[in-house]
């Protein structure tokens, strides 16, 4: 209608809009509004459980996006990154001959020794598992027939008192007494405390 005044007349109502229509309040009050933020969870939730319910790998899914041999890629600058990270630690420690008490902090420190009694309650439950097992029971009988292959004489004695019982029907219940005792964990403990006392004091570069 007006062709000389077209451009004059595009700034003016841009400027209407940007000035007037669409500022920065407006868009707030559209976008940040609890009907907004209900909807924009509800999909980023369907989106999530969409994502997890895939059978397809990580590298597949990041392929999608555009991002090629992205496991190759990753792994490339994960391993970059761990490698400078542990070559400055190196500087930093083993120059200076530390030990393993002197870069652990104290509640780490701490944290090990009280879980030492839960380890060896671990250990000895496993190991009572293994023994009181069809394989274990085949293992100890490996061990005894190794043990008395070069003591004839011995073997032959000890049938003497049990009789026609097998040793391993006689040793195997032993063992497995000896796991259900209590002093067990805490002979076990007390080791463990030594042992990790004694690890405290190696040298960084001994540890690695």
């Amino acid at each position: 209608m007006i062709p000389k005044r077209q451009d004059e007349l595009a700034k003016q109502l841009g400027k209407l809009v940007v000035d007037h229509l669409i500022t920065p309040g407006s868009i707030q009050s559209k976008v940040i509004n609890d009907a907004s933020i209900q909807n924009m969870k509800i999909f980023v939730q369907a989106e999530v459980k969409k994502a997890l319910s895939t059978q397809k790998s990580t590298a597949q899914l990041l392929d999608q996006l555009g991002m090629k041999n992205s496991s190759f890629t990753l792994e490339q600058r994960l391993q970059t990154f761990i490698l400078g990270k542990y070559e400055i630690w190196s500087e930093e420690n083993m120059s200076k001959s530390k030990r393993l008490k002197d870069i652990v902090p104290p509640h780490l420190q701490q944290k090990a020794l009280d879980s030492i009694p839960d380890l060896s309650h671990f250990i000895v439950k496993k190991g009572k598992e293994y023994f009181d097992s069809a394989q274990g029971k085949r293992h100890l009988e490996d061990m005894l027939d190794d043990f008395f292959k070069e003591r004839g004489k011995l073997i032959n004695l000890i049938q003497l008192f049990i009789g026609n019982e097998k040793l391993i029907d006689k040793i195997q219940p032993e063992i497995i007494k000896f796991f259900e005792q209590s002093r067990t964990i805490d002979i076990l403990s007390v080791m463990l405390v030594k042992e990790w006392g004694n690890l405290e004091k190696w040298d960084i570069e001994k540890i690695e």
